[in-house]
């Protein structure tokens, strides 16, 4: 991630842990721990900064994101975001506004960046790989191909991103379909996928890079096995950007959401039918208008604002 990227997500953004302790301006105090959806023993996070500096960080971010770092030529990022934006991104300047406030890039791109600036991932694959000109639809799969050293143990870290207006939307789309999301079909097939752009790799670790090349000599061994074989977790962050309610502050924001996940978690049956080693944590971020915010990103696209 480029220098000027990292420095405007740290000015503008502020990381809290849970449990925590909020105090607002009249003083009151808020206690929140973390939902049940946070697998125990790791932590969750919620998020603060204000709509317009997240809006710069979307537009910002949308190269990075879509594409391999080490093939972005950064002393041209304003034609280097025009060629992903017309080549690895769902993005129609035809398309309808409202069709255009749906895209799934705004918390997807949000995700990547956070995960690197904050957890300190390397992207195995950039999310722009994934995405067709031809279909011109959302990528399907994990919105995230992360990896992680843990001393020595490889984790995946593939996630989840929703930014939509209603936090109960949003966690209800992650919810329905968190036991395939997290299942060894879902995660076989993008094994194939990432097997599929294995030259388009950014970071690729010496223990998948041995699974991939044993594939290879052999299709007919179960990747979900030699994954376990490797002891390799499976890392399922969820980040869900929201528009808070309009009477509510954002510590009221965040311990409404947490109640809300804990209430609507109550209504699925968690049942993930995957062998390896599976840790889940949650990621918040309360907005003033969702809709304004991403109003913002799609004029700086379509306007060709320059980039920082």
């Amino acid at each position: 991630m480029r220098d000027n990227l990292r420095k405007l997500i740290n000015s503008a953004i502020v990381k809290y842990t849970f449990p925590i302790i909020l105090t607002d301006e009249q003083e009151q105090v808020t206690s929140i721990n973390k939902s049940n959806l946070t697998t125990a023993g790791k932590d969750e996070y919620c998020f603060k900064g204000n709509d317009n500096d997240i809006s710069k960080i979307i537009y910002n971010g949308i190269v990075e994101f879509a594409e391999n770092e080490f093939k972005i030529d950064y002393d041209n990022l304003d034609r280097e975001q025009t060629k992903v934006i017309k080549t690895k991104l769902k993005y129609n300047e035809n398309d309808f506004f409202q069709t255009k406030l749906q895209y799934g890039f705004y918390g997807e791109v949000l995700l990547d960046l956070f995960l690197r600036n904050y957890f300190y991932t390397d992207v195995l694959i950039a999310r722009g790989y994934f995405y067709s000109p031809l279909e011109k639809s959302e990528p399907k799969g994990f919105d995230a191909f992360h990896i992680i050293d843990n001393k020595g143990n490889l984790e995946l870290w593939f996630g989840e991103a929703k930014f939509h207006q209603s936090f109960t939307s949003g966690i209800n789309s992650v919810l329905s379909k968190i036991n395939y999301s997290i299942s060894d079909d879902y995660l076989n097939n993008h094994m194939f996928a990432i097997i599929n752009e294995k030259d388009n790799i950014s970071h690729l670790h010496p223990i998948l890079e041995g699974i991939i090349t044993k594939w290879e000599d052999n299709p007919d061994i179960i990747l979900t096995d030699e994954l376990q074989n490797n002891n390799i977790e499976l890392v399922y962050p969820v980040f869900i950007a929201y528009q808070k309610q309009q009477t509510y502050g954002y510590e009221k924001s965040i311990a409404s959401s947490v109640d809300k996940i804990n209430r609507e978690l109550g209504k699925y049956s968690l049942n993930l039918a995957i062998k390896i080693k599976v840790s889940i944590f949650v990621m918040l971020l309360p907005v003033d208008d969702s809709n304004k915010l991403k109003e913002e990103v799609i004029e700086w696209i379509e306007t060709k604002e320059p980039l920082i």
